[in-house]
């Protein structure tokens, strides 16, 4: 599963800006940290499919599951 199909399942339940663009502090380098919690369709949560999280390559982008 990937982040793209958690946003066209529409399962994120919240997402939020973390990091230094949350706080104010950041850079022209800074880059956009991204949390977010999603939950499991019924068949991968009863079918033993579970994944504790998604992200990107970088892991500037993470959703954790509930």
């Amino acid at each position: 599963m990937t982040i793209k199909d958690l946003k066209n399942k529409n399962l994120v339940l919240f997402e939020a800006i973390s990091g230094s663009r949350a706080f104010g502090l950041a850079t022209e380098n800074s880059d956009t940290d991204i949390r977010g919690v999603f939950y499991l369709p019924k068949e991968d949560f009863f079918g033993l499919n579970y994944i504790p999280q998604i992200s990107d390559e970088t892991n500037d982008i993470i959703y954790y599951e509930i």
